[in-house]
């Protein structure tokens, strides 16, 4: 009896989730998902597909961060999330930080 109270008592703390933790939701459906991070900090940044940046010439991802487009790095992006938008780019909301020389997203938000 003991042993089986214990079992239960076990799996409801294993399978039981705290609402303070990280939940994803989209944002709306022309937006990829925003995550909600405690403590994070969203900053407004510009946005392109390497291809129209000048020296870089390729396909992939880019944030402008202190005047200079860097690679970012989120798990839901495409590669050429921002090539359609060639000419303007895009506006995005997002938290994280640099790390071996790209900008790895903790949180993100597609604002145009």
């Amino acid at each position: 009896m003991l042993k089986t109270s214990i079992t239960i008592l076990s799996l409801s703390l294993l399978f039981s989730s705290c609402s303070s933790e990280a939940e994803a939701s989209p944002a709306n459906p022309n937006s990829t998902t925003v995550a909600k991070v405690a403590g994070a900090e969203m900053h407004l940044h510009d946005a392109m597909c390497g291809c129209s940046i000048e020296g870089i010439g390729k396909c992939g991802n880019y944030i402008m961060i202190e005047e200079e487009y860097v690679p970012l790095v989120w798990s839901e992006l495409g590669v050429m999330e921002y090539c359609k938008d060639k000419k303007n780019g895009a506006k995005i909301e997002v938290a994280g930080e640099m790390q071996d020389g790209k900008f790895v997203a903790s949180a993100y938000q597609r604002v145009n």
